[in-house]
């Protein structure tokens, strides 16, 4: 367990400006995942150079001899992942097709350099708490306009600002999961308080983005988090009216949202025929179940799983011709674009990291379940919020206040 009472970032002695740059770049990672796909891919390469920066100074400065050993497992698994798979992808494609295929590839390294020893000085608690209140102001501001556009405009194809309801409906889950984690941590605060009032908000624009799995999982966290919050405090208005609000929420969505009406009939029937989007889904994951089976050690190369409509007369009634579809699932996805091998690296390190700072394992926890119908893991519209909030999970230290009533000043 990390020494919660002293969890700060570290930076070299004398690097101040470098704290700056951290900082800014966690506020303007928060900012650019709920606001703007553009905005969000720029923060993602920013806060790598950043963490790599300060990786290359641990190195220097001989922090290894401080890490742990599950860090340790994950740090070097998660690169040699890496290495490994832009390796395989020069021997199997020319550079003009490897190059693109490759670009998503340090959203596996990204959270992994969070780990270091090195980064856990000299940026104080009340810093990182600006940071979170700019993250529920971000999300807040996300959901409302979400929530709006169906509302007003009647178009849940394009809803909020990532202008997909799939990618924003994950985009916002794995900010609900962290919300929530800051509620059960730091119950009776004004920050809980704020926390819960943001996460309520999400949860309505999830509902509004009619996306199924991240509904079903947003829902079960939601109410596991009250119900266990309840359970210690003796307080049941909260889940009470959570449900009563979830309730008229989905009646509401179920009224006025055709798209929403359609879905969950579909899934409420279990009838597979009706449903082209669980059609595609046994399709896909058939395909990249045979793929593995024909390359179970090394796979066919990282992103390479993927299959055009054209390709087979069979998929050109579920998908567009030209249209590439992956696997639609982390553990499918992993499986047969890196095999047996690469798949052990890859869940392997991020087991590790989890179990080496629980408090992640929220973040964590979501993902693992909400995958198993979409990668959200190597999808760059969909992973950025997942790798930042699994950071702040690590990085906010969760320790209870001597006195509960405060909370930190902006500094």
């Amino acid at each position: 367990m990390n020494d919660l009472n002293s969890l700060h970032l570290h930076l070299p002695a004398g690097a101040s400006w470098r704290k700056g740059v951290l900082v800014s770049t966690l506020t303007l990672y928060a900012i650019g995942c709920a606001l703007s796909q553009s905005l969000m891919s720029l923060a993602g390469t920013l806060a790598a150079l950043v963490w790599a920066a300060c990786l290359v100074s641990s190195f220097r400065n001989g922090d290894f001899r401080r890490l742990r050993v599950l860090e340790k497992i994950s740090i070097f698994a998660v690169l040699l992942f890496v290495v490994s798979a832009i390796i395989h992808l020069a021997l199997i494609k020319k550079p003009s097709e490897w190059i693109p295929a490759a670009k998503d590839l340090p959203l596996y390294v990204i959270p992994t350099l969070a780990v270091f020893p090195a980064m856990r000085r000299h940026v104080h608690e009340s810093t990182l708490t600006c940071v979170v209140y700019v993250c529920m102001a971000s999300y807040a501001i996300s959901s409302l306009y979400g929530i709006a556009q169906v509302v007003l405009l009647g178009q849940p194809s394009a809803i909020g600002f990532l202008r997909n309801p799939l990618y924003y409906s994950y985009n916002l889950l794995f900010a609900l999961a962290f919300f929530l984690g800051v509620f059960w941590k730091q119950t009776h605060t004004r920050m809980a308080a704020a926390a819960f009032a943001c996460s309520l908000l999400i949860l309505a624009a999830i509902v509004a983005s009619s996306s199924r799995m991240p509904l079903l999982v947003a829902t079960a966290l939601t109410l596991t988090v009250l119900l266990a919050s309840a359970l210690r405090t003796r307080n049941y208005r909260p889940i009470f009216g959570t449900l009563t609000v979830l309730a008229l929420l989905i009646a509401l969505s179920f009224r006025s949202n055709p798209v929403f009406r359609s879905k969950m009939t579909k899934m409420i029937a279990l009838n597979v025929r009706t449903d082209r989007s669980a059609q595609g889904r046994l399709a896909v994951w058939a395909y990249n179940k045979k793929l593995f089976l024909e390359n179970p050690l090394w796979g066919v190369g990282y992103q390479q799983n993927y299959l055009d409509a054209s390709q087979d007369r069979a998929f050109r009634r579920l998908w567009k011709p030209g249209h590439a579809i992956y696997a639609h699932s982390i553990y499918l996805q992993s499986l047969a674009d890196s095999g047996a091998l690469g798949s052990v690296l890859i869940f392997g390190s991020y087991v590790a990291l989890a179990a080496a700072h629980p408090s992640a394992w929220i973040v964590w926890g979501s993902a693992l379940v909400a995958g198993s119908t979409e990668n959200i893991f190597n999808n760059s519209k969909a992973a950025h919020s997942l790798w930042f909030f699994f950071l702040m999970s690590i990085l906010y230290p969760w320790r209870a206040r001597r006195n509960n009533n405060a909370v930190p000043a902006c500094s």
